[in-house]
């Protein structure tokens, strides 16, 4: 009899939004107009919202960790934040999503990332 070596709890999952705080236009933008822009026309357009959904659990991952090294305060800093990059991302993606330059889509459902204006 095999026994697994993990059990997977309810609380760990990681949680859907209901609401992105950016469309799917505006990451075709960001594609459009970002390193991969040379490839962007080879993209079919049926994968741009499995990107947003993939882009969108990252996002819940570093928001958990956020929270969690901000549990001793109470309040999340630019320092908190930096820090949930670094732990969760990989460090060139990390780096790169620190310093993100301004770009807007034009539609304006992309604050919370820094992209719109």
């Amino acid at each position: 009899m095999q026994r697994n070596s993990f059990q997977v709890d309810s609380h760990n999952r990681l949680v859907e939004l209901q609401h992105l705080p950016w469309s799917n236009h505006c990451v075709y933008r960001v594609l459009a107009s970002g390193r991969a822009k040379d490839l962007c026309n080879r993209v079919a357009m049926d994968t741009i919202p499995r990107l947003s959904y993939l882009l969108q659990r990252a996002l819940v991952r570093v928001a958990r960790e956020t929270q969690r090294l901000a549990r001793n305060i109470g309040l999340a800093s630019k320092n908190e934040v930096s820090s949930a990059l670094n732990i969760t991302l990989c460090p060139t993606l990390a780096d790169s999503s620190i310093k993100v330059p301004s770009f807007s889509c034009g539609i304006g459902h992309c604050e919370l990332l820094g992209y719109c204006a």
